[in-house]
């Protein structure tokens, strides 16, 4: 059915409330035609989730499909190739690592890389530990980068060296913030030194919590500041599960990360 002829359809009903209920208001006349109100109806079953703690954090919905997976490969950026063994390896041991600098529930932590398998990484291993990751764009001007830096405050700016990523050098210099080279060889070595078992509540700060923040993606600012938004992992969780339905994501999908981790589609 054309969009023309939906229109035609939506005028006629709205003309045939007019006729039928002229005492009511403009703003309580419907003008939705029958299809579309099976469509609704169906909208809402759909988004009816219960709730459930069965997944507290977006990470839970990985291991088992990864285990089964195992020398698959999982992220291509360019000619580079990751398996799912060897994603988890690195996204543990970066997990790992950053807990064991404080890093849980509660802190926010800047990811500042190019789209590359380790952004991926980067990413899912700030999860993993409780805390909410920051996605700083770096094509970004610097201006906006240090107003968004300065508001959300992070613990923590993952980035790679300035020889291999000359933007880093927008990164601000702020009091309570590290940057953090992932890259440099003193960093590789003490990854490298930390265990590859997957993360539990017994490594975290706290149990992990469906409410727990996932992540602080800020606005475009058109109308003034930009405002950070606070994703919660059930936010996330939740869409997942009623739209799985529709979707049916799997392991025989390919996601290409042409848009930027910034913004709010990426998640």
């Amino acid at each position: 059915q054309s969009e023309l002829q939906l229109h035609i359809e939506r005028l006629q009903q709205l003309f045939f409330c007019l006729m039928m209920t002229p005492e009511l208001p403009l703003a309580e006349l419907s003008f939705i035609v029958p299809s579309e109100s099976a469509a609704q109806a169906l909208w809402s079953e759909g988004m009816t989730i219960p709730a459930s703690d069965k997944h507290n954090y977006i990470t839970d919905l990985l291991p088992q499909t990864l285990a089964d997976l195992g020398e698959q490969t999982v992220l291509t950026t360019g000619s580079e190739t990751i398996s799912a063994d060897a994603f988890c390896q690195r996204t543990n041991q970066l997990s790992h690592w950053l807990i064991s600098h404080g890093i849980g529930q509660g802190d926010v932590v800047g990811l500042a890389l190019p789209r590359t398998a380790e952004s991926v990484i980067t990413l899912m291993a700030i999860l993993q530990t409780g805390a909410a990751y920051l996605p700083i764009d770096l094509a970004y001007p610097a201006e906006r980068i240090l107003v968004i830096c300065e508001d959300a405050s992070p613990h923590l700016i993952l980035t790679a060296s300035a020889a291999q990523l000359p933007d880093a050098a927008q990164l601000p210099e702020l009091a309570t913030t590290q940057v953090v080279c992932l890259d440099v060889p003193s960093i590789q070595t003490e990854l490298t030194n930390q265990p590859i078992s997957v993360i539990t509540n017994a490594d975290r700060k706290q149990p992990a919590q469906s409410h727990d923040l996932a992540c602080l993606i800020y606005t475009s600012g058109s109308t003034g500041q930009p405002k950070g938004v606070m994703i919660e992992h059930r936010n996330v969780t939740r869409l997942f599960a009623a739209t799985q339905a529709w979707y049916g994501f799997g392991p025989q999908d390919t996601w290409a990360l042409f848009h930027s981790f910034a913004f709010d589609f990426s998640v």
